[in-house]
């Protein structure tokens, strides 16, 4: 099975996350001096990645995504404003189409500081600064079974032409629930890390994305189940974060309508960029309490 950007799916097969987005063409940034419509090709930069999870023990499993029609970049040339280009295939392989202003350069006369740059999903208030994107992971994340919530999982692109591979900006913990009827799952950090937030992210070309900086930062992430009804039991669901080492540990904590329980990891744990872990049923022997003020 396969996911697109919008939708994950898990196989049984080996731990690993893939970023299908795909590539072709090689147009030269030289030649476009004034607006008009340009189509990036976007590729997958790592193809299988191989994951290890310190939360759960689990099977081998591979984790692909795809772009689905309708998704959107913003696309930057050095420091200027963002444009947003929009893809209309559902595929592995997709070409964004949009419109730049005023791109000179290129050939000999392109600098690192002049490069083009792509960040997924659009967003109207990510920027770039030439060397850097700034970007906004929100800590109320939606949820969707088997799958991240549409527009919720960061990658970036640079490039000196208009064929652009994407790698991820983020790490993921995935939750599966023993209870029928849990409305709300949360997760922080034992230490107050920042989960998510708005965070500057550099990547040099030819390179991996890297954190510069987290501000604005937020402790906690939180997810409803979709509908305003309750999680499925049988489905994961996957909360979205900012790659680093939890160093003592995380808390799962459980809603019920007017009831809660947390599970708490007191180890370690590391988020790696485009590493997924797992943490299955942790809800099944937590004794649930009353909430106050209900």
């Amino acid at each position: 099975m396969f996911i697109n950007m919008k939708k994950l799916s898990v196989t049984i097969a080996g731990i690993c996350a893939v970023i299908a987005f795909s590539s072709c063409g090689d147009m030269n940034l030289d030649c476009v001096s004034e607006a008009q419509d340009i189509i990036i090709d976007a590729s997958v930069a790592e193809q299988s990645v191989e994951t290890k999870t310190s939360i759960d023990e689990f099977g081998s499993e591979k984790v692909t995504y795809t772009w689905l029609a309708g998704d959107a970049i913003s696309v930057f040339f050095g420091d200027t404003d963002g444009s947003i280009f929009v893809t209309d295939v559902t595929a592995s392989k997709a070409k964004f189409k949009g419109t730049i202003g005023a791109v000179t350069g290129g050939g000999d006369d392109l600098t690192d500081e002049t490069s083009l740059w792509g960040v997924y999903p659009y967003d109207r208030n990510t920027t770039c600064d030439g060397s850097s994107v700034t970007l906004t992971l929100p800590y109320e994340q939606g949820a969707a079974p088997d799958t991240f919530a549409d527009d919720l999982f960061p990658s970036i692109a640079r490039s000196t032409n208009f064929t652009m591979a994407f790698y991820p900006v983020c790490g993921s913990i995935r939750f599966k629930v023993s209870n029928p009827d849990i409305v709300k799952v949360t997760l922080s950090g034992n230490n107050n890390e920042d989960l998510a937030g708005k965070a500057t992210v550099s990547m040099p070309l030819g390179g991996v994305p890297a954190m510069s900086s987290i501000s604005e930062g937020q402790k906690e992430l939180v997810m409803t189940a979709p509908g305003g009804g309750c999680f499925e039991t049988d489905r994961y669901y996957y909360f979205v974060l900012y790659p680093q080492t939890l160093t003592k540990g995380l808390t799962l904590t459980y809603y019920k309508e007017d009831e809660k329980a947390s599970y708490l990891l007191n180890s370690s744990v590391k988020v790696g960029r485009n590493r997924f872990l797992s943490a299955t049923n942790k809800d099944s022997d937590l004794t649930f309490t009353g909430i106050q003020g209900g």
